[in-house]
This record gives structure tokens, C-alpha cells and sequence, in this order.
């Protein structure tokens, strides 16, 4: 079936991720391909693009660049930053790591039938969890607003209001340069 009156002949482009031409960093977030000769058409001739297939593996690390960060801060003292090991975590690893990272001071835990994660200090101080501007912190997979508190804890002690979220990326972009695409999207995408 034609959609388009045209003397090109379709051309289908198969890419393997692991053929990539350049990657922008060693974690490879953003690969390009060089194709083995250009893809041409006519002056003022439209071209339709479609991708008939697409497969991946949703193997991204839970903890990454992006989110990495726990910063808190004991009334009275100066904000300390942790930064946790990137890899890929379940509820019951995080915990653990974090416990292991901020051992003698909190204890982290969660409640399997909330879902909601505590962070207890253990000399009862009150504290705040801060964001550096950055929004790199691991906040919202505890359950927290993504940029931590505005106020300081009482008895040294805070339940997450939201439910743990240890779901990696979920999103995709597969971007296509110098190709002019109608679409509407949201405002702030």
C-alpha cells in the first residue's frame, strides 16, 4: 500500500545498540549511528519514517547518575552528603545498603504491608533530607518528595508519605536529528 506517491523505493534500517558509531560517555545514555551511505529524497518531497519494530532489555540500574544522592542535615550542623554505589537494587538490598553506609547513625527501614519507608536517627536527633539543587537524589525511591524536606523531623524520626518506588527507567527517547517531526507533546516535556 502506497501512502505517498513517490519514485523511492522504501529503504529499512536495522540497528543493533551494540553497533553504535559514537557513544556521548563511557555509560553510553546517548548513542548515534552512522549510516553506510545517506538517505536522500527530492526537494520539497516529504519523508515517512516509521519503525516497524523495537525490542530492549529493561536492564537499567536502579541507582544511577540521576539519582545517587542522600544528603541530610542534623539541626544545628552542616549538610552531609552520602552517595550510593550505582547498581541494580531491590527494596531489601537498598535498605541494606543504606544501612550499611549510614550505620551507627540511621536506620532504615520499611513496612511490607505500607510500603512506606522510615528513617530513624539513632540518637533521636531531628534532621532534614535536602536536595543540593541538583535533583540527583534517591528520595523518591524511599518514597519521599524529590527534593526531601522542608522542615526538620520530630524524635528523629520520618515515614515516607508515599510508597517505596523501585522501578528503574521507563522511558526511553530515541531521537532522530534533522528530522522534523509534527507532534504535540506536554508543555514542560
Amino acid at each position: 500500500m502506497n501512502l505517498i506517491d513517490t519514485p523511492i523505493q522504501p529503504i529499512s534500517l536495522f540497528l543493533r545498540s551494540s553497533s553504535y558509531t559514537t557513544a556521548q560517555d563511557a555509560t553510553k545514555t546517548n548513542l548515534s549511528f552512522n549510516l553506510n551511505q545517506p538517505i536522500t529524497n527530492y526537494q520539497n518531497m516529504n519523508i515517512l519514517v516509521a519503525c516497524n519494530s523495537f525490542q530492549f532489555i529493561n536492564s537499567f540500574y536502579t541507582v544511577n547518575e540521576n539519582n545517587y544522592k542522600f544528603i541530610y542535615k542534623i539541626y544545628g550542623s552542616n549538610s552531609v552528603l552520602i552517595g550510593v554505589p550505582y547498581g541494580f537494587y531491590d527494596i531489601d538490598s537498598f535498605i541494606s545498603v543504606l544501612n550499611t553506609l549510614l550505620i551507627n547513625l540511621f536506620t532504615f527501614s520499611y513496612d511490607p504491608i505500607t510500603y512506606n519507608v522510615t528513617i530513624k536517627h539513632n540518637l533521636n536527633l531531628n534532621f532534614i533530607i535536602l536536595d543540593d539543587g541538583t535533583n540527583q537524589n534517591i528520595y523518591e525511591l524511599l518514597g519521599f518528595n524529590d527534593i526531601g524536606f522542608v522542615s526538620y523531623t520530630t524524635d528523629g524520626l520520618c515515614i515516607s508519605p508515599s510508597i517505596f518506588n523501585m522501578i528503574s527507567v521507563q522511558v526511553l527517547h530515541i531521537c532522530l536529528a534533522n528530522v522534523n517531526l509534527k507532534s504535540i507533546s506536554l508543555k514542560t516535556t
